[in-house]
């Protein structure tokens, strides 16, 4: 797993339990920010993971994770992955 030279920070509203987890899961480092408002201008709704000075808005962190920093899904076969998509899918959007 490749370790990441950047700082991370989570700012969240509510908890970001996915989010929270992957990093976890993934040992990497990250200072986390709790907020009264559920919204920021640059990313829109919360979370938002910082990575350096980009900003990645909550749709798109374990996506950016993935293709970034550290794929935890890296080594299970085409058929896994593509059900760890599709779970994932229902899960979000279900």
């Amino acid at each position: 797993m490749e370790e990441t030279k950047l700082s991370l920070s989570l700012l969240q509203f509510d908890y970001a339990w996915d989010v929270q987890a992957y990093l976890r899961f993934a040992n990497l480092e990250f200072t986390e920010y709790n907020t009264e408002y559920p919204s920021v201008e640059l990313t829109g709704r919360l979370p938002q993971l910082s990575y350096g000075n980009r900003p990645v808005g909550n749709r798109m962190i374990i996506r950016f994770i993935k293709e970034n920093i550290c794929d935890l899904d890296a080594d299970f076969g085409k058929n896994v992955q593509d059900e760890i998509m599709l779970f994932t899918y229902l899960i979000e959007h279900c």
